[in-house]
Parts: C-alpha cells; structure tokens; sequence
C-alpha cells in the first residue's frame, strides 16, 4: 500500500486539518484555561488507550510517535514553566505546524477486546511497574540533583507536521487484457453447448470426420518418405556428425543460469521443490552478495514528531587543519527553591489525606492530593515522603486493576484457593462488588474492600508471573486502613522477593508527614558558619573539592529561614564555577603555541605553552606564566568570550567567576552585575551572595 494518511484520525479520531493538534487536542481537553492535573491524566490515559487500540503492524514507527507525543504533551502541561512557554508559543501563532500527511506502508488493524486484555496482562513491565520506574513515563517525580546544575534552554516541542514521504516512482507494466474465467461453480452442463451446435450434433459431426480420414495409405507413404530421407542424411553426414548435432541440440535446450534465477523449480503439493526436467543441467551459480549499504535505511519521516536538528556532516579534513571542537557547556541547574512554612502545612495536609484515601481505595482522591504535593516536595525529606506515597499509589493502582481484571473473568462455581487448606467458590460478580460462597454462607464483599486473604488468593492465581507480582501484593497489605503484625511481615518478605529496595518500604511505614523544621540549636549555627565562611575562601581560592566538601556539612544544618538562603547561594555560586573551569581547562588543552587570545578590542596575547597545571602567554613583549587556578580577570573572560559555546549561561558564568574572585574591585562588581543581568538568574541570588557574611542569629 503507498496511500498517504492523517495518523491523528486513524489513531486518535482526531481531525484538526490543516493544522497538527494541540497538546491540549490531544488529551481532549477543550478549554486550556481549566486545565487541571486530574484532566491531563485522564487526556493521557484516554489517548494512549485509544492508540494501543490498533496493532502497530507495518506503521509501528508512526504508531510509536503519536504515543511518544502524546505523553510529551502531558509531561509539558503538567510542568508549569512549560505550560507557560507552550501557551505563549500558542498565543503567538507559532504553534501548531501545519500538518502533512504520511505514507501508509500497510493496513492499520485494531485490536480485538480479547487480545487488547490479553496483552495488558501479559506486559508485566508496563502494567505493573509504577509510571516512575518506567522510561518514557509522562509524569515523573521531581527529584532534587545532590548539586544544582544549570537548566538547558528548554524549546517546548509542539506537534511537529508529518512529514510525507516522498513517493517512489516505480515503472508498472501494462498488463494486457485477459478475459475472464470461466466461474467453476457453475454447473458443468451449462458449457456442454459450442459454437451453436448441440450434444448430438457434434456427435454426428465426429462419425463424419472420422470417415473422411479412415483410409492408411497416405499415412504409410508419409512414414517411408520420411525414412528414406532420414537414412540419406544419416550417410551424408556420418555417425559423428549427428553426434555432434544431438550435443549442440542439448546445450541449447539446457537452461541458462540466469533463467534458473528467473525460474526457480516449483514446489510440489508437500512443500518441497521439484527437480528440473532435465537431471543433468548444472546447479545455478551462486550470485556475488550484494553491496551493503553504508547506513541503514530511516523508516520514518525525519521531520515526523519533535523538530530534529539535521547531524552536521563530519570533517573532511583528517589532518592538522581541523579546527577543534567547541565544548558545549553543561548548563547546571541552580538549587531548588526552598520550602516555605506554609508550604510544609500545605505538604503536610495533602500528603496525610492522600495516605487516608489509599487506605479507603480511594484511588482518585489519592491522585488528586499527590497532584497538590508534587510542586511542594521539592527537596529534602518531604521530597523523599512524597515519593514513597506516590509509588504505593502506583503499585496499589496496578493491583486494583489486575484484580477488577481477574473478578470479571469469574464465573459462577468458579473457586479461589486461600492460602493452603481454604476454598471458596464464586457465587456472583456484579460491577462493584464480589460474593463467594464460603463456611456453608455467601458473603459480598466490595470490590474495594476485599479482606487480605482473598486479594492474595485471586491474586496468587490470576496475576502474570513477573518481577512485581510480590511487589504488589505487598503494597496491597501495607497499604491496609487497619495492619496487623503479622500482615506487616508477610508484606515485607513479599517486598524482599521483589525488585524494589527496602528503603522505600520501611520508609513508607514510618512516614508521618510531619515537616516543620527544627529550629537551629547555638552550636549548629556556629557550625554552620565555619563551614559556609570556610567553603567561600576555598571559592576564591578556586579549590572546588574544600568547598563541596564544606557544603556538604552545611547542608543537614541550613534546614531554614536565612542559614538555608545562604547556603543555596554559596552552593550556586559554587556550581557555576565548577562549570566555568571545566570548559576554561578544555579550551586551554585545545590551544597550540602560536593562538591568539583577545583580551579585549585592542589588546592581543599569543600562547607560549599549555601545561597540565599552567599557561603561559607572550605580552607586552615578554613571557608570563599563570596558574589555571589564578587566572587574571581579563585572561579567563577571554578564553570564555573565544571558546565557551553561546548559551543563556554563558554570561551567567563569566560573572560567577568575577564575583567569586579574593580581591573583588568596584570595577569588577559593575561588570559582574552587567554579565549577570544577561542571563536568566535572579539578582536576588548575586546580590545576596555580595553582602553574605554568615553572621547569623539563633531563630
């Protein structure tokens, strides 16, 4: 097939021609302004239903890219940063791109309800594991870096159009007209008829002709006319001869090689091939393999899905004549906002009631809070709280569904095994509820209330045998309103049989969700202090390890208020300077004697020699020797100006270098602060960092 199609309404149902829809069109969600975490998972979740509906079959690449948009549009607007950027490229008109049809390169079949179920429960790793321990999952939880680094330049992906393949000229050949068959279902005496003539009439037609033609002796003269000739011919030319002429007759009516290819032997009824006609044609030569390509063939439309940036062709030039890569700078991302009191109240509330309603199987309202806890839990313990509930809810999510799946597969007389020595029987599965018959008397249980040793059973007996099969059971039981002792040990030696760690289970059963900070103690504060004052000399004197090692100790006591604002700075300030003297020590490894560095317009310098530790560059007609570390101001602005790759950052780096400095001149804090006003930092973190002093007082 080589007919182009439109993949949003084969998949999705979705006709928004001559456009390609909006992420909000692509999870349903028809006004943007009341686009909630609860609408954004249920778009996402209905759309990747709808897509999995069909078979990937020969459009599997096109099918997998209308899956991975969709999840990239959920992941976009339920990032609030993104959400925004998305909506001003949406106001602007920049987005959504038209859209272009694609080639179809086979049938697009649905998947039958049988096979669908069959194939969700057969997936242990999709339909089991929570969506964070998935790769690819449209939502993920935010987990603070150990050190912040400097967030990439983010262009939030919009519905790229679908590129048509370009169609392949191919020359068909014009068949010529064959008339039809005759139908062999017919009935045979409908063809007994020929020519206008009856049954009888051909008959008498066949007596008259084999009247006509009953005499012998044409037919004997023929046959001795012919011997004759043969025997004159035979006298003529010789025994030899004739020899010679069967074997030139034999070579010409044996097969070429190349008919061979063409022809190949046709199979008989069993399956295998028939030999040739003639037993002693020779076997066909073996043809030379084909050339194989030097790169395999792309099944999808490059411009398909997310815009790629085409891959630059590599240099021609192997020699000394290359020019050097330009190292391309890690954006580090800065320390993560920390968490007001308030905001702890807020954590606290919305994590507790998310905890209850999973107890209940209250799944939605569990949802719902962690979707209030996630923009709150941004570092630190809460953070850690956070997500231990977050992958119960996922685990409990997948149990209920395994089980719901299981229940409404029962038929009545069927029976559940309880452990090793009960057996209940099914007497009626209604939508929301189950009854067994057990002890002589039916009991109805709500599906969402089922008592542990049932879930087990109906468990044990209908869930895929796979890595999580323990993993859930267990967050079944500890997930229970009501746990008993020995349902806590059975849970944890369900836990151990299975992948995840142990940490996030103990740590699940002692969360109590209460984050109020601790206030500083006097000797904490002093101890705070050494390590900040400490960590900001060993900056200035460019020894990064002193300074991650001091903040390391810092970080457990700067737990709030003013001692943790000035933590993140230093820890900030720290990071972009860990980054500036990186690419400052690959672009020194990269010059040769002879380079040129611009200092400034006017001024010049030419590298003399580059060693591991030192660079020494000819000015002002003589040699000078500088220390990596002790780089003068104007000489490492330089280097960055020449070598640093363009980059918001960029300017963001050159001033943490310059206000990190020992010496720090007023000239120098004015140009820092230009450097810094270019970039995307706040100026509350650089002028917080000028006036730091690390005098701080108990709260």
């Amino acid at each position: 097939m080589s007919d182009l199609f439109n993949p949003y309404i084969e998949y999705l149902d979705l006709d928004t021609a001559p456009k390609c829809p909006t992420y909000y069109e692509l999870l349903g969600i028809s006004n943007s302004n009341e686009c909630t975490h609860a609408l954004v998972e249920n778009g996402r979740v209905t759309s990747l239903a709808k897509i999995r509906a069909f078979k990937p079959g020969a459009n599997a690449a096109v099918w997998a890219a209308v899956l991975d948009e969709v999840a990239l549009a959920s992941t976009t607007l339920l990032d609030s940063d993104l959400k925004t950027t998305y909506d001003n490229q949406l106001t602007a008109g920049e987005i959504p791109a038209k859209l272009d049809l694609v080639q179809r390169l086979g049938p697009i079949e649905r998947i039958d309800a049988v096979s669908a179920s069959s194939a969700e429960s057969v997936s242990p790793v999709d339909s089991m594991a929570p969506s964070h321990l998935q790769s690819g999952a449209a939502t993920s939880v935010r987990v603070a870096a150990t050190q912040p680094v400097v967030p990439t330049a983010v262009a939030v992906p919009v519905a790229a159009p679908i590129a048509t393949a370009a169609p392949v000229e191919v020359a068909i050949p014009i068949a010529r007209t064959v008339p039809p068959l005759p139908d062999m279902a017919e009935p045979f005496e409908q063809s007994q008829s020929a020519g206008g003539f009856s049954g009888p009439q051909i008959r008498r037609k066949r007596r008259r002709s084999s009247r006509k033609t009953s005499s012998p002796l044409p037919l004997y003269a023929g046959i001795g006319l012919f011997l004759l000739i043969g025997g004159a011919a035979f006298v003529f030319w010789g025994f030899d001869n004739v020899s010679q002429a069967d074997k030139t007759k034999h070579d010409l009516q044996r097969p070429s090689d190349s008919q061979l290819a063409r022809n190949p032997p046709k199979p008989n009824i069993a399956g295998t091939p028939t030999k040739p006609a003639s037993p002693n044609v020779d076997p066909p030569k073996p043809r030379l393999p084909a050339t194989p390509l030097e790169e395999p063939l792309d099944p999808v439309p490059p411009e398909f899905g997310d815009p790629q940036n085409p891959k630059p062709n590599p240099p021609t030039d192997s020699g000394e004549n290359t020019p050097p890569v330009e190292p391309m700078p890690e954006e580090p991302k800065p320390a993560p906002k920390p968490i007001e009191p308030a905001e702890l109240v807020e954590l606290s509330a919305a994590l507790k009631l998310g905890r209850a309603a999973l107890s209940d199987r209250n799944l939605d309202i569990s949802s719902e809070q962690l979707a209030i806890a996630e923009p709150l839990a941004r570092s630190g313990e809460p953070q850690k709280a956070f997500v231990r509930l977050k992958s119960m809810h996922e685990f409990l999510t997948q149990f209920m569904r395994l089980s719901n799946d299981a229940i409404d597969n029962y038929e009545t007389g069927a029976v559940i095994e309880i452990g090793t020595s009960t057996k209940v029987s099914v007497v009626e599965t209604p939508p929301l509820a189950l009854t067994i018959h057990v002890a002589g008397s039916d009991k109805t249980y709500s599906r969402n209330g089922l008592p542990s040793g049932l879930a087990m059973g109906i468990a044990n007996a209908n869930f895929e045998e796979s890595d999580y099969k323990s993993t859930l059971k267990a967050a079944f039981l500890i997930t229970q309103k009501t746990l008993h002792d020995y349902e806590e040990e059975k849970a944890r030696e369900f836990w151990k049989m299975g992948p995840e760690s142990m940490e996030l289970f103990e740590g699940y059963i002692s969360d109590d969700y209460e984050f109020a900070p601790k206030p500083l103690e006097p000797t904490e504060l002093v101890e705070l202090s050494a390590a900040l004052k400490l960590g900001r000399a060993a900056l200035s004197d460019r020894n990064l390890d002193i300074t991650a090692e001091q903040l390391a100790i810092a970080e457990p006591l700067a737990r709030s208020g003013e001692p943790q604002k000035a933590f993140n700075r230093l820890k900030t300030m720290h990071e972009f300077m860990v980054q500036f003297m990186r690419l400052s020590n690959e672009a020194i490894d990269n010059y040769k004697s002879g380079s040129e560095i611009r200092i400034s317009k006017s001024n010049t310098v030419v590298v003399v020699e580059t060693t591991p530790l030192a660079l020494t560059i000819h000015v002002a007609g003589e040699d000078k020797t500088y220390l990596r570390n002790e780089l003068s101001t104007g000489l490492a602005i330089g280097i960055a100006d020449q070598n640093f790759a363009e980059s918001k950052y960029k300017s963001t780096l050159k001033a943490a270098f310059v206000i990190t400095q020992k010496t720090l001149r007023d000239f120098e804090v004015t140009k820092a602060r230009e450097f810094w006003e270019m970039g995307p930092e706040s100026v509350e973190l650089f002028e917080g960092y000028i006036s730091d002093d690390y005098e701080f007082t108990a709260e």
